[in-house]
């Protein structure tokens, strides 16, 4: 069983990936946190390129699973380019 969850560094993000870390301990489940972005001409001057986004993205969400659920889990972590309502 795989259980997918969209997980950002709001609380309401932190609050589920702390459910879906719950119920996938009960459930004998995967999880994979999934963080989408969009990007802003703010954003892609900071940052230089998509890939740099994506990079940077990726640290974000590594860092608050690992917050969450510990340095040694094992929580499949994924990054999408474009709005969530599309991941």
């Amino acid at each position: 069983m795989l259980i997918m969850v969209g997980a950002d560094e709001s609380e309401a993000g932190r609050h589920a990936l702390r459910w879906a870390l719950g119920i996938g301990a009960r459930a004998g489940a995967r999880i994979e946190a999934v963080r989408s972005w969009t990007y802003t001409p703010t954003l892609l001057r900071q940052l230089a390129s998509h890939e740099a986004m994506d990079r940077h993205t990726a640290t974000e969400l590594r860092e608050m699973v690992a917050e969450e659920a510990g340095p040694a889990n094992e929580v499949r972590k994924t990054v999408l380019r474009g709005p969530a309502h599309y991941a």
